[in-house]
């Protein structure tokens, strides 16, 4: 008969298996070089599962799978670190668990600080919650010291490397905007050149939804399908059961793809939206047949992105101005310029000077007033 056969031999059993499951969590362990040790431990100090009931006031992580694995790409743990330390700074200072992300690097530093320049202008209340994620390390000093959250993140942290550093961004902006929805945050990711003139976590309240986007025509196998896509560059996620079931569908997108908004359509497109109209808006609502997942893909009247000289004027209801430009830096400083947002005193900022200084002593030394 076996030893485990009885009631009384239930604690043995127990015993017995836990010891099996440590030896072999030894015997793994000890066969990993020590940097991979490292990053496992933190990997799996983080990983636990969406499951069971919803709790609005307890911070759920993402599962994060072992490093070793060829399918997905991780960052180092210390990106994940700085912005635990980020989160904890905005929690003290205010009860509003929204943050705003711009990831960029030192070609498009001067678009951010123009963005931080209206942002100061506008909404000021939003300037502590704001997160820059920067690819350079003497330009995230920069911003640091003068008083704005800033987190550096080492491209070559990416555990699996793909061929263009460009993708490499997108990835890491996806990864990270689900780590910290998972912390219990609602997350904005705002491209630089889009001028925030309200708060749009505001329309949060206004529509029941997961996620929140400005409207898009990119990518095109989606645009004739659906006769709109959404912008990756100004979308809301709110911390909501239903929204992680999107980030599920993007873990399984290949890491080919050319950027995050053909990432993101086609992972929603993958969820089976039906898209009906917001009442008399021209605001696209659609639910996921496949998850409930609820989103808003808002009119050009909230947030413009492609008819804005003839929105802008007389408009009170504009959360974001995000006129379409192509992608090079000088054109988007040139676009914003047109849209009468350009907020700098002067055009070249010495990211090399690192004296530290409040937010309000900086925006008088580089911004003009309103």
């Amino acid at each position: 008969m076996s030893i485990f056969g009885t009631e009384n031999n239930q604690k043995l059993r127990i015993l017995f298996i836990g010891m099996s499951l440590i030896g072999s969590i030894c015997i793994l362990l000890t066969g990993l070089e020590a940097n991979s040790h490292r990053k496992l431990q933190f990997i799996l100090k983080l990983s636990k599962t969406f499951k069971g009931e919803f709790e609005v006031n307890k911070p759920l992580l993402p599962e994060v799978p072992n490093p070793r694995s060829t399918k997905r790409d991780y960052l180092n743990a210390s990106v994940f670190e700085a912005i635990d330390h980020t989160l904890e700074r905005i929690s003290a200072t205010s009860k509003k668990r929204n943050v705003m992300v711009v990831i960029s690097n030192k070609d498009y530093d001067i678009v951010v600080v123009n963005w931080i320049c209206n942002l100061y202008n506008h909404v000021p209340e939003l300037l502590n919650h704001v997160l820059l994620i920067n690819t350079d390390q003497s330009h995230s000093k920069y911003f640091k010291s003068k008083g704005i959250n800033s987190v550096y993140l080492n491209i070559d942290d990416v555990l699996q490397p793909v061929a263009s550093e460009k993708i490499l961004l997108w990835m890491a902006r996806t990864l990270l905007t689900h780590y910290i929805l998972f912390r219990g945050w609602n997350v904005m990711i705002i491209d630089a050149d889009a001028i925030v003139f309200r708060d749009p976590f505001l329309l949060l309240d206004e529509f029941d939804v997961d996620i929140i986007m400005g409207v898009g025509i990119y990518p095109p196998n989606i645009k004739d399908k659906w006769g709109f896509t959404g912008c990756a560059g100004t979308t809301i996620y709110k911390y909501a059961p239903n929204t992680n079931y999107l980030f599920d569908e993007l873990s399984r997108r290949p890491n080919n793809e050319k950027d995050d908004q053909i990432r993101l359509n086609n992972a929603l497109f993958a969820m089976n939206m039906t898209w009906v109209n917001h009442e008399d808006s021209n605001t696209h609502i659609g639910t996921s047949s496949r998850y409930q997942t609820r989103v808003a893909i808002v009119g050009e009247e909230l947030i413009c992105r492609y008819h804005c000289k003839k929105i802008i004027k007389g408009s009170n209801q504009l959360f974001i101005v995000h006129p379409y430009t192509m992608k090079k830096a000088e054109v988007k400083v040139a676009t914003t310029i047109s849209f009468s947002s350009m907020m700098l005193k002067d055009k070249s900022v010495d990211f090399q000077e690192f004296q530290e200084t409040s937010i309000s002593g900086w925006f008088k030394t580089v911004c003009l007033d309103l």
